[in-house]
């Protein structure tokens, strides 16, 4: 249900964080557009039903989405006016720093909420809110989805004239189940909290498209997130590595990626508890360990950008 995610983020979540976590309300308020109006007929419906027991029964009664939602034009602010970049070319430093500053304060207030918010007075569960954001999508989705991959990395390599040797390699691990496998993984956040203390929601869908800038100061760039459709709860570092893959290339990466990730973990660990202590080291282990999923999703089913 994407367009209750986005819904949701606007009408509930933004102030549900924010009364939990008071240190985040001014920021969220700046972190999305202001949002007017917003309504979907799945507003309210947060128990499981029938309809989620199989993909099967998901087409048969889950009704189609129906809504509206009023946002803010940023590119008409009378201040702050906003852009996009050019998707086309490589993201400067500035901007990618930028974008992962505002995914950390995205990525810590919902973390944070989950720490310390009231359920109770916010009317939901814990269990209630991990089942809005759970990925229930069927065991043959992610067989497609590395197919799919598969099948355009190889085109894409044939394109560029590759070695013919990379390409039957490549050819021969897709045939493997190990492509299914991560996506099943990285996708299944149930697989990730024993071996992970910062599972949190993720934005799902975060590269340039999503991210605009207020154009006052381009060597400062303010980053303000957009689509919140494809929320999930999962690990921040699919989300970064989603960005990572699209808007840069191997040599933005080489020379300035672990820049880039001190400076999202500097906000980032803000957020955290003192019963949850992390050092960056910890942090960059546990990136680097979930770095292929970024890869995957980024820089090989979507293809890079540049």
């Amino acid at each position: 249900k994407p367009f209750f995610h986005e819904t949701f983020w606007y009408k509930t979540a933004v102030p549900m964080i924010s009364r939990a976590v008071p240190e985040a309300k001014d920021i969220l308020k700046n972190l999305s557009p202001a949002c007017f109006y917003a309504r979907t007929n799945y507003d309210g419906s947060y128990g499981a039903s029938l309809a989620d027991k199989s993909l099967l029964l998901t087409m048969m009664l889950k009704k189609s989405e129906t809504g509206l939602i009023l946002l803010e034009n940023l590119t008409l602010r009378e201040k702050k006016k906003c852009h996009l970049v050019d998707k086309n070319v490589v993201m400067s430093v500035e901007y990618v720093k930028a974008s992962l500053k505002a995914l950390a304060h995205f990525h810590g207030s919902w973390w944070k909420f989950f720490k310390v918010g009231n359920f109770e007075a916010e009317g939901f569960t814990r269990e209630t809110l991990y089942r809005i954001f759970a990925n229930n999508v069927p065991p043959t989705f992610f067989k497609s989805m590395a197919v799919g991959t598969a099948e355009s990395v190889i085109e894409f390599l044939k394109v560029r004239r590759a070695d013919d040797d990379l390409v039957r390699r490549f050819s021969e691990f897709s045939k493997t189940t190990m492509l299914t496998d991560m996506f099943r993984y990285y996708f299944n956040a149930s697989a990730d909290p024993p071996t992970s203390r910062i599972i949190t929601v993720c934005h799902g869908d975060f590269w340039s498209n999503n991210v605009m800038f207020v154009s006052d100061d381009a060597s400062e760039p303010e980053a303000v997130i957009i689509d919140y459709q494809m929320m999930y709860r999962g690990h921040p570092a699919v989300d970064i590595g989603y960005l990572i893959h699209v808007n840069t290339d191997a040599e933005f990466r080489m020379n300035r990626l672990d820049e880039c990730l001190r400076h999202y973990f500097d906000t980032f660990r803000t957020y955290l508890t003192p019963d949850v202590p992390m050092t960056y080291d910890e942090f960059r282990t546990e990136f680097d360990q979930r770095r292929s999923v970024g890869l995957i999703l980024g820089g090989l089913q979507v293809m890079p950008n540049v």
